[in-house]
């Protein structure tokens, strides 16, 4: 268990670097331990004498940004090519009441042996935002996914949305498994991600 412990936090270490190397000044970085990580971790040393498992394993790092807007205007509707008549119709009466913006959004978390990442496009007019509920002809997406896991297997659980027409909560569960020493030793994690209508996150 010992050399597990310090693979990962090796690990931990090499995601940290590229985190810093690569996260944009608009990014949003908090770093906390996994509280079910823990619980899991305490159970598993208070049954296992002999194979003692580190808590820092239950550092993760999550990192939230939101890519510059676009805006959905009337050349730009009536040119999409995936956009029906009637959609494009609705658009434009929509923008002609207030202006439709398009924004990336996506939220990481960075494990000590993996990555899990949920991210899309959601659309905000000031008043309004939504992401996969289709409104005033434009669907947006939330995908969750896990990037990488090494030593460690991830089973995805939960991606949904839920919220009113001003907020939109983006949530995505997934668990945590492995083997130490022949026994296993799991637990959830989880990230939610509310995007507002006026184009921000928290």
């Amino acid at each position: 268990m010992k050399t597990f412990t310090k693979v990962a936090a090796v690990l931990g270490a090499a995601t940290m670097t590229v985190l810093a190397a690569s996260t944009p000044a608009s990014a949003a970085v908090a770093t906390t331990n996994s509280k079910p990580c823990v619980v899991a971790v305490a159970q598993f040393n208070a049954a296992h004498a002999s194979s003692q498992v580190s808590d820092d394993v239950c550092t993760i790092t999550t990192q939230t940004r939101i890519d510059s807007a676009s805006i959905a205007t009337p050349t730009a509707i009536e040119s999409d090519a995936g956009l029906s008549a009637d959609q494009k119709s609705s658009l434009l009466v929509a923008g002609a009441a207030a202006t439709i913006h398009s924004a990336h959004y996506s939220q990481a978390t960075f494990g000590a042996a993996y990555t899990q990442t949920q991210d899309g496009t959601f659309y905000y007019d000031g008043t309004r935002v939504w992401v996969t509920v289709t409104t005033s002809g434009l669907k947006g997406t939330h995908y969750c996914v896990t990037n990488y896991a090494v030593g460690v297997s991830i089973t995805n659980e939960s991606c949904s949305e839920s919220g009113s027409s001003s907020v939109r909560n983006m949530y995505d569960q997934w668990r945590v498994s492995w083997v130490v020493n022949g026994s296993p030793l799991s637990y959830d994690v989880s990230m939610t991600w509310h995007l507002h209508a006026n184009g921000t996150g928290s």
